[in-house]
């Protein structure tokens, strides 16, 4: 199986989830799909450099994965970097959640077979998708389970009496703690 790079877009608000579908898809695909976060604060000096860094991370990914919540679907770096990835012919997977639904994405969104966090039978759908670009099976996994994890943070002391891998996950990409998320062009620290 060929190594092969997923970009995550996503709003400041979803760095959490985009955090534990990061976890999942490292974990279910056995880090053989390295996924890349940014998250949408480009400031004015740093617009430049944040141009490039999409521009670099999309040539280099093979799908790209979208989040989109409703207020995600009006904020103007999300919309950029799909535009992004359909200007460089990256397939877009548009992923919905927070009550939004893939047929309520806007024009040219919606023309993209997109999921719902919380569809299993979507998620399994994806599963395929990344399986397929991988050249792998797709893993054996519940995919109840797996909308349940990326829709509800696991609770305190999830494994063991100790915090459970999508906790740390939160914990990395809550706001103060930076370049968790990717800012700068910098890799993600969670993994």
């Amino acid at each position: 199986m060929s190594k092969k790079q997923a970009f995550i877009c996503h709003i400041r608000e979803d760095a959490p989830v985009a955090a534990r579908l990061k976890a999942a898809l490292d974990r279910d695909f056995l880090g053989n799909l390295d996924v890349y976060l940014l998250s949408d604060e480009a400031g004015p000096a740093a617009v430049e450099e944040w141009l490039q860094t999409v521009d670099t991370a999309l040539r280099s990914s093979a799908l790209c994965l979208t989040l989109y919540r409703p207020a995600a679907v009006r904020r103007a770096w999300i919309n950029f970097e799909a535009g992004a990835a359909w200007g460089l012919e990256v397939p877009i997977i548009p992923i919905c959640h927070e009550g939004l639904r893939p047929d309520e994405l806007p024009l040219p969104l919606s023309l993209r077979q997109g999921l719902s966090l919380d569809d299993p039978e979507g998620l399994r759908w994806l599963y395929s998708r990344i399986a397929e670009v991988l050249s792998c099976r797709v893993p054996a996994r519940s995919f109840a389970d797996l909308s349940k994890e990326l829709t509800n943070p696991a609770p305190a002391g999830a494994i063991d009496g100790g915090p459970s891998l999508l906790q740390l996950a939160d914990a990395v990409t809550r706001p103060g703690n930076g370049k968790a998320r990717g800012d700068g062009g910098e890799r993600s620290a969670i993994s």
